[in-house]
């Protein structure tokens, strides 16, 4: 008994298991993501997350129920919401598979390209509005499949218990002649 209360005394001194250590850097972790303390950030780290395709922290621009009691609301494009059942039962999982699914369909070498204009940000009081229009577009591995979305979007942003601003509400609106993002994600879905 006294040579295994030793033994297991030299496993454990040996492990050390009771130190710290230096937390992982996660891999493919984007350079510019920010915490989002203003509502003009989350647009900034959306950008960031579809150039690296880093899922993780495209989601982390939604409403975490964990943090905060608002539900998030995808609201699609008109014709998008009538094409594509998927919709009727929209959530963060829904986001995180159509995200997941661009970055497999995006050619060798490729990235996607995210770019808002003519952003509006109205303030009310513990929330934001925030219009703009958007362009989307990247080299998709099957030339047939359409790779270029225009129009315009509105996201109802709410600070979180961390005080950090998250979207709670989406609408997608579709600019005439072009695919929508609601488009995209419909196809991934």
């Amino acid at each position: 008994m006294k040579k295994l209360f030793i033994i297991l005394l030299l496993f454990i001194a040996g492990c050390d298991m009771f130190t710290t250590r230096d937390p992982a850097s996660p891999e493919n972790r984007p350079q510019n993501y920010l915490t989002p303390t203003t509502p003009d950030i989350i647009l900034a780290n959306m950008k960031e997350s579809f150039k690296d395709g880093y899922v993780e922290y495209y989601i982390e621009c939604f409403a975490d129920p964990t943090f905060i009691t608002r539900k998030f609301k995808f609201i699609p494009s008109g014709s998008a919401g009538s094409s594509y059942p998927a919709f009727s039962d929209w959530n963060l999982d829904g986001e995180k598979q159509y995200f997941n699914k661009l970055k497999t369909i995006i050619a060798s070498g490729s990235s996607v390209e995210l770019t808002f204009s003519n952003q509006v940000f109205n303030p009310q009081g513990d929330s934001t509005v925030v219009t703009a229009d958007y362009h989307i577009s990247f080299t998709a591995r099957d030339s047939g499949f359409p790779s270029d979305y225009q129009g315009y979007l509105q996201f109802k942003m709410f600070l979180d218990r961390r005080n950090q601003w998250v979207i709670v509400e989406w609408q997608d609106i579709k600019k005439e002649n072009y695919n929508s993002w609601s488009d995209l994600k419909g196809r991934l879905y």
